[in-house]
């Protein structure tokens, strides 16, 4: 006959040694699917070692009516749960939801006052000139003249044109980078030809590079 070992709730082990240095569960109930059958909600638990060097077991079987029942069964449904308070297993229904309930509202109520004011401090504000100026278009020299005090050697991106090579070619390139400046600061992103492939072909149509080619013959 094949014997099932029920669920057991409560204390890990059932037996201590008196000095606490060994513990094991040597004690558990074991049931046969009949009996599940006639009582499904069976579980042992395990209550507190009085005398004996054993803990004593309890079988109980617990048919709870939750409410209705959802149209998806949910795997993280709730069968019990300790209580701080009385230091037991609660599974009543209703006990359950108001522990439940208590601890996420404890959990999520406002922090305690801790005693910072922040009412006579005075916070620095910028005046409407450096507003302004913080948030206007960029002119065209105020462009070139970033892209001019760049060293040359380094690349504004990963596509391997470097900044002497936009200088080089500026007057060619000019108006593509220019549109894509302001294009940039309007839109909030970089325009299609300046993708992370590297300059394509640029708003002017005019053929900048393409990918792994510096079109050499066009632009040297």
């Amino acid at each position: 006959m094949e014997m099932v070992d029920i669920p057991c709730i409560g204390r890990k082990y059932t037996w201590y040694r008196p000095n606490g240095k060994a513990k094991s569960r040597l004690d558990r109930f074991l049931t046969t699917f009949e009996w599940l059958q006639h009582w499904p909600g069976s579980k042992q638990f395990v209550l507190d070692r009085q005398i004996s060097d054993h803990c004593a077991l309890l079988l109980k079987s617990n048919m709870t009516d939750w409410g209705p029942k959802p149209f998806r069964r949910m795997k993280n449904e709730i069968k019990g749960i300790h209580c701080h308070i009385s230091d037991k297993w609660v599974e009543e229904p209703n006990t359950v939801k108001e522990l439940v309930k208590d601890f996420y509202k404890k959990k999520m109520s406002v922090v305690e006052d801790i005693g910072v004011r922040l009412d006579n401090v005075e916070f620095k504000e910028l005046i409407d000139y450096d507003n302004m100026f913080l948030t206007d278009p960029f002119d065209d020299k105020e462009i070139k003249d970033a892209i001019w005090n760049c060293d040359s050697s380094k690349s504004p991106g990963l596509d391997e044109v470097t900044f002497s090579f936009i200088k080089k070619h500026w007057g060619l390139l000019e108006k593509d980078v220019m549109g894509a400046v302001k294009h940039f600061h309007s839109e909030g992103k970089i325009p299609k030809g300046f993708s992370e492939d590297g300059l394509q072909k640029g708003e002017s149509g005019n053929l900048v590079r393409e990918e792994n080619d510096l079109s050499g013959k066009a632009l040297w």
